[in-house]
């Protein structure tokens, strides 16, 4: 069974915080900050997602998907990863059901398409040689979830391919992130804001639902998908949840990311290959 984890969150001065998962597209949208930033030009886009987690996820999907084969993101946002792959000669398209979050994306590369679609609700006429998955699993429950899967099986050809990214996992070390290490931290800044006159609430908002790997695995064969190959990337991101990209703690932070290459309790993605 799936688990809500933590984030904590600023609570606005006018009006109560919004502390359950987000539900509808607007509440996403508002969540992911769609449509509040400004590129000047697609360096600046670049730059912005240019992390190094993403540059490794990036490569990963580059392995797994196939340049002539036609692939359509879901669930893409400001298409971030869409956009590498295109600009890397890969035939793929971005969706989402939020247009606002990748309008501004598809005037800044010319040639790039991105279409307004809803996994839920829309059915296509063409079918796809591969789906991309990339952030997901931690918006929707178990219900919702299996629907992604079994939605995804319409919009494949036979023998196509469902390239699908756990980004929110369950185990030991991500509970105690989420029920130890981030609610102290909040706590701490709740207490400093106060000391220091700034009077800023700090409050505990459930960021999503994690799932073990087996879980997605599961539900993806319930859906008629056989499992392919399954990646990592991502290595220690988990840890940055409670504060340990910090100046001070960054040796500590490399040396667990190192570690966590091997084991893979604190990385941020899996990305599995399930194939129709």
């Amino acid at each position: 069974m799936s688990r809500k984890g933590y984030k904590c969150i600023v609570v606005p001065q006018k009006g109560l915080a919004r502390l359950e998962v987000d539900k509808t597209t607007k509440e996403f949208a508002e969540t992911m900050g769609y449509g509040q930033i400004l590129y000047a030009n697609p360096k600046a886009f670049l730059q912005h997602f240019s992390d190094a987690w993403i540059l490794e996820l990036h490569n990963v999907l580059k392995d797994l998907l196939v340049k002539d084969h036609k692939t359509l993101g879901i669930g893409s946002g400001e298409c971030e990863h869409e956009v590498r792959l295109f600009l890397d000669g890969y035939n793929v398209i971005g969706s989402d059901v939020v247009a606002d979050s990748f309008t501004p994306t598809v005037s800044l590369f010319p040639g790039f398409r991105a279409i307004e679609f809803d996994v839920f609700a829309s059915r296509f006429s063409e079918v796809f040689d591969d789906l991309l998955v990339t952030g997901l699993d931690l918006y929707y429950d178990n219900d919702k979830a299996q629907q992604i899967f079994l939605s995804s099986r319409f919009l494949l050809r036979s023998g196509g391919r469902l390239v699908f990214a756990l980004r929110y996992h369950d185990n030991w070390a991500t509970w105690l992130i989420d029920y130890l290490g981030i609610p102290a931290l909040c706590a701490l800044w709740h207490i400093r804001s106060y000391l220091r006159g700034q009077k800023v609430d700090h409050r505990l908002k459930f960021h999503g639902y994690r799932r073990r790997r087996r879980e997605i695995i599961t539900m993806a064969e319930q859906a008629g998908f056989k499992l392919g190959r399954v990646c990592y990337a991502g290595f220690g991101v988990e840890l940055s949840r409670v504060g340990l990209t910090l100046t001070r703690l960054k040796l500590l932070y490399t040396i667990l990311s190192k570690f966590d290459r091997h084991f893979h309790w604190f990385n941020n993605v899996t990305i599995f290959e399930f194939i129709a």
